[in-house]
């Protein structure tokens, strides 16, 4: 037993040190090509760049102007649409959570949090992402078990920290916030 002991000891050594010098080159490489990213790349930024409209294909020059405007639509809609449902819905579990509309509001959260990390291609016969309006229905939904979580979290916690036991149904957290 004591000479497969040392024996399997060997054999593991062995392979957390292959494994370190895998992850060692794998990571210098990643470095390198971020470093050639960025030295190429910086050379292009400049203030037009974030200012400006596209130019047509084969045009020198243009910028990023009309996707930042977009993205930060896209991100101010899904906040305004997922904050207060997500707000909501962490107040309401970490008050009422042993309610059966609780059950159901966290089980819907931990459904989409179970999507997010799942499978993202539609199965086939279903609507694909181009039926979705701009985007912002799909983008509320990604950050909602997020904004869910920790409403419900930091409820709890601050609570506890003032020495509020809740009890269910009386409100103890709505007078603590």
């Amino acid at each position: 037993m004591n000479k497969r002991l040392g024996w399997r000891k060997l054999v593991n050594n062995v392979m957390l040190t292959l494994t370190g010098v895998c992850t060692l080159v794998t990571i210098s490489v990643l470095f390198v090509i971020l470093g050639i990213l960025i030295y190429q790349g910086g050379k292009s930024l400049s203030w037009n760049f974030f200012t400006q409209l596209p130019k047509p294909v084969g045009e020198i020059g243009g910028g990023m102007a009309n996707a930042i405007v977009g993205t930060l639509q896209i991100v101010g809609i899904a906040s305004l649409i997922g904050l207060p449902i997500g707000f909501l819905a962490g107040v309401y579990l970490a008050e009422f959570d042993d309610k059966k509309f609780g059950m159901i509001v966290r089980y819907v959260a931990d459904a989409l949090r179970f999507e997010q990390l799942g499978n993202r291609e539609f199965p086939p016969g279903r609507a694909d992402h181009r039926d979705f309006p701009r985007g912002h229905p799909p983008q509320c939904t990604l950050n909602l078990p997020s904004y869910v979580s920790l409403c419900e979290s930091n409820c709890n916690d601050m609570t506890s920290a003032q020495g509020v036991h809740p009890s269910p149904g009386y409100g103890s957290i709505i007078e603590t916030l």
